[in-house]
């Protein structure tokens, strides 16, 4: 399965150099991984997921301080992670801001 590194602040652009919004790129990753971890809140809302190949990981945060204790979660979101599914890891407030 291909990786894709995390980066701070990812800028996607086109060889013509124009940056890529997220539907642009959902269809250029989707079909070539199988997985997108991505802390933006409002895709599920903005754009149509029903005939993506990829499934999707939603976390609460992009900030490493803050996401470092979920990393467990993350990975059991991902691991049975099947196409098209949508998943969101947030903190349980039951468990004081733990998984």
């Amino acid at each position: 399965m291909p990786f894709c590194r995390l980066t701070r602040r990812p800028q996607f652009k086109t060889k013509a150099g124009r940056e890529l919004k997220n539907g642009e790129l959902l269809t250029m990753i989707d079909g070539r991984f199988d997985v997108s971890i991505l802390g933006d809140k409002n895709l599920r809302y903005q754009q149509n997921l029903a005939k993506r190949k990829i499934a999707i990981v939603e976390i609460y945060t992009i900030r490493w301080p803050h996401l470092q204790p979920f990393i467990p979660a993350i990975v059991a979101a991902v691991d049975p992670a099947t196409s098209g599914s949508y998943v969101i890891v947030e903190p349980s407030p039951a468990n004081d801001g733990n998984p």
